[in-house]
């Protein structure tokens, strides 16, 4: 589709040698051939991944809010409203689309960077459904978006996330308009131009909303596509951005401002060899990356010495230093969902409670239960220098529990189920998939959604996804 693109408007001239033009000049220029077999094969499944847990959020009381917000403000009928079957404009189908990917705190992620680049998808089904692009365009795109949100973060991370800002609205808005650019058929300068422009209006998501448990939390993640495709729009007509690394002559550019000593050397490394996509990992427990190791090693313990929770005396959590500092707070009933999802307190509790960690523990109910919040209390959560010093090549966290005849019982957790170092296989997430929907979607439903996605590559459109997927679930 790039070759019938109109060229677009010229803007100030970006240094050619750069950092941002030389990856803008590998994205605009990768062909769906170009992408090595495993990595389209893990493309498909991360996309049917994102649809899952997108599909399953539509049964939120944050869709049906979402929903109302975008429909109060009429925006065209290029694309397809997920949940309602309605039609919109490209943004709003980009917001709500890439908001429900992160609803349940479910969805993959990139442990290098703190990032889960999976709102890049809902900034490509937007851009590739306006534009008629055909499934091989969809996936290029995807793996563009990827590649270059996840080697934004990973050039400032830890400290941008420990400065209190989430990769997922900052380095994520710049692999959203990379993805729109891309499906745009924007030449080099205007990519580079793109990217540069979505570090100029990226919105500065502050960890705070997350951790602290204010429900607009998703919402940064939908406003990163969104403003991504629109980084990409502007481009197209002249406005470009500041180069990422900014230059000696005109300043500072975002990475600067974003970490004090960024490896801005990460932007480009090993373009075209390696796929950072392949080293992903998928949640399977519906809460904060940072909290996944904790948690496993607390319903491996749960379920293997089948406790009783009011028996427990006192329960410790040793983890690394930037998951305790994100995630040691407790949580009064009441706070809510997000709130929960970011305390380990309330987590390692009720998973030691219900020997269980998923959606339904996620319900007002057990949000609000006291005997979960009477044992949060007992939860003491440590930063450990040793399991520091091993982040974030090594995700260790250790649950220890003293019950109350002085038994303790300790397990340990590096790899939580999901890891790329342990393998995920496609089965796993085809059963993740049927698990998240099979409260919303009938199974033959199910069926037909995942032989769409898995054999995307032959679709001349995205006609096969956009009839059935949001039209099977209106609100």
């Amino acid at each position: 589709m790039h070759d019938t693109l109109t060229p677009p408007l010229r803007g100030t001239a970006l240094p050619p040698q750069g950092d941002t033009a030389r990856l803008a000049r590998w994205a605009a220029n990768l062909r769906y051939e170009d992408i090595p077999e495993d990595v389209l094969s893990r493309v498909k499944i991360t996309l049917l991944d994102t649809l899952g847990v997108s599909i399953a959020a539509l049964d939120s009381p944050d869709a049906a809010a979402l929903l109302s917000f975008v429909q109060a403000f009429p925006s065209g009928d290029a694309c397809t409203l997920p949940g309602s079957g309605e039609r919109c404009g490209p943004l709003p189908a980009a917001l709500v689309w890439s908001t429900l990917s992160d609803v349940y705190e479910i969805q993959d992620g990139w442990r290098f960077g703190g990032i889960h680049a999976s709102l890049v998808i809902g900034a490509a089904l937007a851009v590739a459904e306006w534009k008629g692009a055909t499934g091989r365009d969809l996936l290029t795109a995807i793996v563009v978006g990827y590649e270059v949100a996840h080697r934004v973060a990973w050039a400032v991370h830890p400290e941008h996330m420990g400065r209190g800002h989430m990769p997922n609205g900052t380095a994520g808005t710049v692999g959203s308009a990379a993805a729109a650019a891309w499906l745009l058929g924007l030449e080099e300068q205007s990519f580079a131009g793109a990217l540069g422009a979505a570090g100029f209006l990226l919105p500065y998501a502050t960890a705070e909303t997350l951790w602290a448990g204010y429900s607009a939390k998703p919402l940064h993640t939908g406003w990163a596509a969104r403003t991504g495709i629109e980084a990409a729009l502007m481009a197209e007509r002249g406005f470009y951005g500041c180069p990422l690394e900014g230059s000696e002559t005109k300043g500072r550019g975002w990475l600067e401002l974003a970490a004090s000593a960024p490896r801005v050397d990460r932007l480009c490394e090993g373009l075209g060899t390696l796929w950072t996509i392949r080293d992903t990992y998928f949640k399977f427990y519906p809460i904060c990356r940072q909290a996944q190791s904790a948690a496993e090693a607390a319903l491996t313990l749960a379920r293997e010495e089948r406790l009783d929770p009011t028996a427990i005396s006192r329960v410790t959590v040793k983890t690394w230093a930037l998951s305790a500092e994100m995630l040691g707070r407790p949580i009064e009933p009441g706070a809510g969902r997000v709130a929960a999802q970011f305390s380990l307190p309330w987590i390692i509790a009720v998973t030691l409670t219900d020997a269980a960690i998923g959606t339904a523990q996620l319900s007002p109910e057990r949000l609000n239960d006291t005997t979960v919040h009477a044992l949060a209390k007992r939860v003491e959560v440590i930063a450990d220098p040793e399991l520091d010093a091993l982040y974030p090549g090594q995700t260790i966290a250790r649950v220890s529990v003293e019950m109350a005849d002085g038994t303790a019982l300790v397990r340990e957790v590096d790899m939580a189920k999901g890891d790329p170092r342990i393998g995920t296989s496609d089965a796993e997430l085809l059963e993740k998939f049927e698990d998240l929907t099979a409260g919303v979607l009938p199974a033959e439903m199910q069926a037909k959604i995942k032989n769409i996605i898995l054999s995307i590559e032959t679709s001349k459109s995205l006609s096969p996804i956009m009839s059935v997927v949001p039209l099977a679930l209106p609100l």
